[in-house]
């Protein structure tokens, strides 16, 4: 039902870059039609010392811990990745790759902001991602001087809750980045979170399209009946 033309921007893990319902051209070069647009992306977000264009989700990031390198191996790879993948998907899915799904916007092109970085989970041994209000910052940022018209934050952090908190929070990096991108007409879309019984932020603040989802009777989705 959505058509048009954007260049939505996605502030999150990263994504599988080689997806056949994402990726532009085949391993052969030909054109197959995918959204993901490499040279509109960046990596903010790495635990090296610099920004790069690789936004691989499962790309190795710098783990010391040997709970989760025990090899001592120069860079580990994230154990659990695909949101952002997923997400990009959402927003614009090939629907001819065969795979049977497609995205909301078939002619909206994907750039992402890696904000994410591994650390490592001692207890599991696993590489899990996790990211900073500067990171968030960043991305938005970026997103914003690539020329970006929507800037997706499928994300959240509790820490910045209630709704109010940028008026009274105005030099919170995330707040200003925010400020920025709304300066400059980008419409800026946030998850609703998996409360339900109240908005996450980003998307509690009035500048944010929340978005949330539902089930196919047209309920709030609710796989966790009487549990927040």
């Amino acid at each position: 039902r959505a058509t048009g033309y954007a260049l939505v921007g996605i502030v999150d893990t990263g994504l599988y870059v080689d997806h056949p319902a994402l990726r532009q051209f085949s391993a052969t070069g030909q054109h197959i039609g995918g959204n993901f647009i490499s040279a509109a992306s960046l990596d903010v977000g790495g635990s090296y010392t610099s920004d790069d264009f690789n936004v691989d989700e499962q790309q190795p990031d710098h783990i010391t811990d040997p709970a989760c390198n025990p090899g001592g191996l120069p860079g580990v790879p994230t154990t659990l990745a695909g949101h952002g993948t997923h997400v990009a998907g959402l927003v614009g899915a090939n629907v001819f790759s065969g795979l049977g799904f497609k995205g909301t916007c078939k002619n909206c092109g994907i750039a992402m902001a890696r904000i994410a970085y591994g650390i490592c989970s001692p207890s599991t041994g696993q590489v899990q991602t996790t990211f900073t209000f500067a990171t968030a910052a960043k991305g938005i940022t970026w997103l914003v001087d690539s020329g970006t018209q929507v800037i997706n934050m499928s994300l959240g952090n509790s820490l910045l809750d209630p709704a109010d908190y940028c008026p009274t929070h105005t030099k919170n990096v995330w707040c200003v980045a925010m400020a920025y991108a709304t300066d400059r007409d980008v419409t800026l879309v946030g998850a609703s979170g998996n409360w339900r019984i109240r908005l996450q932020f980003p998307a509690a603040d009035s500048r944010v399209v929340a978005v949330g989802g539902y089930d196919e009777s047209i309920a709030f989705w609710d796989e966790s009946p009487g549990s927040y």
